[in-house]
């Protein structure tokens, strides 16, 4: 799909030098994201995802692809255990031991594939794997914190001066250092039969003072033909 919508953007626009396609964690790098400069593409640290979160580190891409697994989107929680959405064939149940793997390979099937099995695999059976693939790296983060890098993850990685750090900390935040909201979302279930209501849809967003759609956070639906007519969100005063 990656490669189709590409393929698309392309043709459309034949004189773009640069490409960034980002699909729910599935990025394709092509050409530059400036003269002489590659794409920047931040990883994110499964341990602290929160948006405003400083991410785990960067990658420098050109026409490669970058796909990251792992569970702190999609698990889901059992008696106030966290369990990954990811199951581990051998057992039949989640995946545990590894918190999060991205992986950079010369496509986003191949990329998608090893960073999925990369969560099922321990640390160092991944490894192996990644370097038998040829042009894949890989950032391993195991589920006690520690990070495995393949053996030529560096030449993609920037590295974070202490001087950069510093900078990116002074710089003023909407949110206070290390601020997370966490919202709890509580459908109203349908009477007897089903009736009395309709839900095409779900929205939920974040808004500014001044009323402002900032940014769509969800959309949930079961038709799709909805989905054409929500341009914008409204409000219904009580």
């Amino acid at each position: 799909i990656i490669g189709q919508a590409a393929a698309a953007a392309r043709a459309a626009v034949p004189t773009a030098t640069g490409l960034l396609l980002n699909l729910g964690g599935d990025i394709l790098a092509s050409g530059l994201a400036a003269p002489a400069t590659p794409w920047s593409v931040g990883v994110a640290n499964p341990m602290n995802p929160a948006d405003n979160a400083t991410p785990l580190t960067h990658v420098r891409l050109t026409a490669r692809a970058i796909s990251t697994s792992a569970a702190y989107e999609r698990g889901f929680t059992i008696a106030g255990r966290r369990y990954s959405h990811i199951l581990d064939p051998r057992t039949g149940f989640p995946a545990e031991g590894v918190a999060g793997a991205t992986v950079v390979a010369a496509d986003n099937a191949t990329a998608n594939a090893l960073a999925t099995t990369l969560c099922v695999l321990t640390p160092k059976e991944g490894l192996a794997l990644v370097q038998a693939t040829a042009g894949a790296e890989c950032l391993i983060l195991a589920a006690n914190g520690e990070q495995f890098r393949s053996p030529h993850f560096a030449a993609i990685e920037i590295p974070a001066s202490g001087d950069a750090r510093k900078a990116n900390e002074a710089k003023p935040r909407l949110w206070p250092k290390d601020f997370q909201v966490t919202l709890t979302l509580t459908l109203k279930q349908p009477g007897a039969g089903g009736r009395g209501y309709k839900r095409p849809y779900v929205v939920a967003w974040v808004e500014n003072e001044k009323r402002a759609r900032l940014r769509t956070i969800l959309l949930w639906g079961n038709q799709p033909r909805y989905f054409p007519d929500l341009h914008d969100w409204y409000y219904v005063e009580k």
